[in-house]
């Protein structure tokens, strides 16, 4: 069961439009091919306390991958980041946008280029039955962006001015 406000019909409808919109960001993410989780998120990390902080032992649960930007498992690991420890965001944003390989789009616009590829998945996530916590964190997801757009996606590459 969809939330009252969504419908099995209006979830292609909704994305269309939201693809409609932002297709100049989808297109700066055309050309990756890298390999992406889709499903990245702090329970699917296996972390070891190492000198000077925390080392990567394991990545889990790969069973959504596919090729693709980096910009999704980036927008997907900060999708909920209010339920995550005081630190973890920023620590993680810092060191995405410090190590992205060189052929990507300015660091600086990877926020909103991920949310652009999150929809996908947000979209996917609201059609789990109805009392789902993730599906409802979705449907509020999803109802923010219809309501005020995607976040910073006012950045010059984006949105080009108009002439």
């Amino acid at each position: 069961m969809f939330p009252t406000w969504l419908t099995p019909d209006s979830v292609p409808e909704l994305t269309a439009g939201l693809c409609t919109t932002h297709a100049p960001a989808l297109g700066l993410v055309d050309g990756h091919s890298r390999l992406v989780h889709a499903d990245i998120n702090p329970k699917n990390i296996l972390v070891t306390r190492a000198r000077g902080g925390w080392r990567v032992d394991a990545v889990l649960d790969w069973e959504f991958s596919y090729s693709g930007s980096p910009y999704g498992d980036a927008a997907n690991m900060v999708r909920f980041g209010a339920d995550y420890p005081a630190g973890f965001l920023t620590g993680f944003r810092a060191a995405f946008a410090g190590h992205q390989p060189a052929d990507l789009p300015p660091p600086g616009e990877w926020a909103c280029l991920g949310r652009v590829l999150d929809m996908f998945a947000l979209s996917d996530l609201v059609t789990r039955p109805a009392g789902n916590p993730v599906a409802d964190q979705a449907a509020g997801q999803i109802r923010r962006w219809v309501a005020d757009d995607v976040p910073d996606s006012g950045t010059s590459a984006l949105h080009p001015p108009s002439p």
